[in-house]
């Protein structure tokens, strides 16, 4: 019995596999633009780095940054800094993050930087994007680009006039001028979000912070399928109450044991934790 209490609960661990850390080379992509072209991260062979962050339409967080990601890549692409914004939401849930919403959004707002769609997800997943924005500072080293920081913009998810550390302007300028950047990991963030690949701390697992803002791809078959007898208001609530641990939160239904089943993608080193 003991035996197979602890097989059940190692099979119960999660598995944390992809997801990048400072000082590692960064994953390289090409994904089409809101203008129909593909970008790819080697497109900027002659920058000094870029600022990749993955963001979106729907989430509050990422609204309240958009001006101010606008502004960042305005006062650093001139110093060889440009922003690459990158949407990982799956549209079958969230509907404002849809290509066609992207491009409206990007017109509306006139983003000077690319703003690319990650529909497989697989971009997000290599980073270790769990949140959104998610940045992720890169540093050109000639062949390749490496993460030099990881982490929020600033200090004040909410608030721009109580912003007290620009992580990523301090993370630039420490590179310009040939120094260690001061602050080189930071928790893209409100109040307690856990690190990126972090093992949890306890059997219980917490309810994602509200900036938890992406949303489980179609592969992963969750929330897309609403069961029957469940409004899909209801469906959409029990959506937002578990985390794929350091990739994305997702559900599926299960109408045995009267509670949420994990549908676990094929090809996938994922498990999901519910909260229950």
């Amino acid at each position: 019995m003991l035996f197979m209490r602890l097989k059940v609960a190692l099979l119960l661990l999660p598995i944390v596999s992809g997801g990048v850390k400072v000082g590692d080379k960064a994953p390289e992509f090409s994904l089409k633009n809101v203008d129909g072209k593909q970008v790819s991260l080697s497109d900027y062979a002659k920058e000094k780095g870029v600022i990749l962050i993955f963001t979106c339409n729907h989430c509050p967080y990422a609204k309240a940054y958009e001006d101010r990601i606008i502004a960042l890549h305005k006062e650093m692409a001139s110093k060889g800094f440009p922003v690459v914004a990158i949407n990982p939401n799956a549209p079958e849930i969230e509907p404002e993050d849809s290509y066609a919403e992207m491009q409206k959004r990007a017109r509306a707002k006139n983003y000077p930087f690319p703003y690319l769609v990650d529909e497989t997800q697989e971009v997000a997943r290599a980073y270790g994007a769990t949140k959104t924005p998610h940045v992720f500072l890169l540093k050109n080293k000639g062949d390749f680009f490496e993460v030099a920081y990881m982490g929020a913009i600033d200090d004040s998810p909410q608030a721009p006039a109580k912003v007290q550390r620009r992580y990523v302007a301090e993370a630039i300028q420490a590179l310009l001028e040939g120094k260690p950047v001061p602050l080189s990991e930071t928790k893209a963030r409100r109040d307690t979000q856990r690190r990126r690949n972090a093992s949890l701390q306890s059997d219980r697992v917490r309810r994602p912070e509200s900036h938890y803002c992406i949303s489980a791809a179609s592969d992963y078959q969750a929330c897309s399928q609403v069961p029957q007898k469940t409004s899909r208001r209801r469906w959409r609530f029990l959506c937002s109450r578990s985390v794929y641990h350091g990739a994305t939160h997702s559900r599926s239904d299960s109408s045995k044991a009267g509670g949420l089943r994990g549908n676990r993608p094929a090809q996938s080193s994922f498990e999901p934790i519910f909260l229950m």
